[in-house]
């Protein structure tokens, strides 16, 4: 059953945009839906996109002026809701970011014990769970090759959790009761993703150190505050965790000039509130950010109330920026301070005008999710850019989507190439589904339009789309495997079948606007 959940969990992040599904669903979550993702925000007035202060070191003070390697122990509480010279340029990529000629020698590196080309899972001292287990990252080292190859840190998604009900009773977070160990996923889980895919010519992540991070913290890898709940301790460690992994991974690769910090859904949101840290980890590098489905609205777009719920069980007010004081209030600030600090670097936004999991946990429709997608291009400074597509569908990063006759990769090709017309895109008119030869463009089509109301209707009923999911791996004839995945999800069968003959890949072609 664990290595089930796992490997639905990173589908979740990549690969199940062929039904628009939620993280919560495929997680095996009862919630509706778990997101993968929290939310929170993006620039306001005022949101800090001036000059950053830096101490005699070049470096500016964080989380109450402590760096990365001082980082204080997190605080027992009880939660009032609830018991050298830079590396060559590598080709192809523009200089990001030069560091002064005054700047320290580069340090000795520190290898960390991977083989180029291969996934491996590498424990990080401080890095723990909720429960208290210790944990770390896969890491993927670039084959060999000259100069300093970039870094692309992936933040897993798996939900959001604030008090006894959303972490225990009724878990709308991955990982919270048992933890999320980086060699769980080491394997298929990590090379089925298109953005880990060394192969994929398109992929423009394929030359990079890749960096996969597991999630079980609940904090939208943001928090720093243990909390009790029930009488169970849960540590919302996701801000000090990634301080950890980033100085380890900056101590291993000292001469890099560039880095990209991803994440889907409550890792896409851990990217935003995290590029401040991953600056400071990598004071000689570029950083830029791609938010997969993590929208940063401002307020009232994101709720001041369930702000404030997050914020005080995760301990947000110590640990954003010390000198961006409305981050703690405004999460929606972090993309206008990242800009002013970054380098040269972008952030761009992955989404759906309607997604249903990131409305189910703000409190919003369909309609909400647009306005709040229209407030955040109103305030958002340059750099930032939206890659949007129509329908409700969550987590979009190299699946078959296209905006602004472009897919996912070729729109980050020309965000980290600084193409100076790259920017927001979308959402496109969809073609009709029978006109779409490919079996996942497909299947997309059919989640998100002909099929949008068999979907909505069979993502309420608790275990459907996990059974469509895993029917969509069986072999088309194989009616035992298909029916095996609709009796382990019990109640399930009848939504199931509907969804199931809107998306099957040799049926959707022929059905799409025809659903059961």
């Amino acid at each position: 059953m664990r290595s089930t959940l796992t490997r639905r969990r990173l589908l979740a992040a990549s690969l199940t945009f062929a039904l628009g599904c939620s993280e919560g669903h495929i997680a095996g979550s009862n919630a509706s839906p778990g997101s993968g993702g929290g939310g929170v925000g993006t620039p306001q007035s005022g949101g800090g996109a001036g000059a950053v202060p830096e101490d005699d070191a070049g470096r500016r003070p964080d989380l109450g002026g402590t760096r990365v390697d001082a980082m204080p122990p997190a605080a027992d509480a009880t939660h009032a809701g609830g018991d050298g010279a830079l590396g060559d340029a590598i080709p192809g990529r523009p200089d990001a970011y030069a560091a002064p000629a005054d700047a320290a020698p580069l340090p000795p590196a520190v290898p960390i014990d991977a083989a180029p080309g291969r996934w491996t899972p590498v424990m990080i001292d401080g890095m723990t769970c909720a429960d208290g287990t210790p944990t770390g990252v896969a890491v993927n080292p670039a084959p060999e090759a000259a100069g300093a190859p970039r870094v692309f840190i992936y933040l897993m998604g798996g939900g959001a959790c604030w008090d006894e009900d959303s972490c225990y009773d009724h878990p709308r977070a991955a990982s919270i009761a048992e933890p999320a160990l980086p060699q769980a996923f080491v394997g298929s889980d990590l090379t089925g993703a298109p953005f880990f895919d060394r192969g994929r010519v398109d992929n423009p992540f394929a030359g990079d150190h890749l960096v996969f991070v597991p999630y079980c913290t609940g904090d939208l890898h943001a928090g720093d505050r243990t909390a009790v709940y029930g009488g169970r301790q849960t540590r919302h460690a996701g801000a000090r965790n990634f301080q950890r992994l980033a100085a380890r991974l900056a101590a291993a690769w000292p001469a890099t000039t560039r880095v990209v910090l991803a994440g889907g859904s409550a890792g896409g949101y851990g990217a935003v509130l995290n590029w401040d840290r991953a600056l400071d980890a990598f004071p000689r590098a570029r950083v830029d950010v791609v938010d997969d489905s993590g929208p940063p609205f401002p307020p009232p777009h994101f709720a001041p109330a369930l702000l404030a719920d997050w914020g005080g069980a995760w301990g947000i007010a110590a640990t954003v920026p010390a000198d961006c004081p409305t981050c703690a209030t405004d999460l929606s600030a972090h993309v206008a301070f990242g800009l002013a600090r970054a380098r040269g670097g972008r952030i761009g936004l992955l989404s759906s005008v309607g997604d249903a999991v990131i409305a189910s946990y703000l409190g919003l429709d369909a309609v909400g999710i647009g306005r709040g997608l229209a407030a955040l291009a109103r305030t958002a400074p340059a750099g930032y850019g939206a890659f949007l597509v129509p329908g409700d569908g969550h987590v979009l990063l190299g699946g078959p989507f296209i905006a602004g006759g472009q897919d996912t990769f070729g729109w980050l090709t020309h965000m980290l190439s600084d193409d100076p017309a790259w920017g927001s895109v979308g959402p496109d008119e969809q073609p009709p589904c029978d006109a779409l030869a490919d079996c996942a463009a497909c299947a997309v089509c059919a989640a998100q339009r002909p099929c949008a109301d068999t979907y909505a209707a069979c993502s309420a009923v608790s275990g459907c789309v996990d059974a469509v999911v895993c029917a969509l791996g069986c072999p088309a004839a194989d009616q035992n495997c298909i029916l095996a995945c609709a009796a382990a999800n019990g109640g399930a069968t009848p939504a199931a079948a509907a969804l199931y003959g809107c998306v099957r890949c040799d049926t959707c072609a022929a059905r799409c606007g025809a659903c059961p």
